[in-house]
């Protein structure tokens, strides 16, 4: 599916789809327009990965006392 037809059918701006093509942060109401549009749930177009820096910032006095071979 090309670009401009995805856009149609979820009722995209340029934008959002740019913002998708280069795996930016989009909206909720973005991912769900694709999902309704394609007829699939979240968990079939994207994935989760943790950002380690985030996740080390959050919760860094966990981590202080963890090996260092952790």
């Amino acid at each position: 599916m090309k670009k401009g037809e995805l856009a149609k059918m979820a009722f995209l701006s340029s934008n959002a789809i740019s913002k998708l093509a280069k795996n930016e942060n989009v909206s909720l109401d973005v991912l769900i327009r694709v999902c309704t549009a394609l007829n699939v749930d979240f968990c079939d177009i994207m994935e989760l990965v943790p950002d380690e820096k985030y996740f080390f910032d959050m919760y860094p006095i966990i981590f202080h006392f963890l090996p260092t071979n952790f």
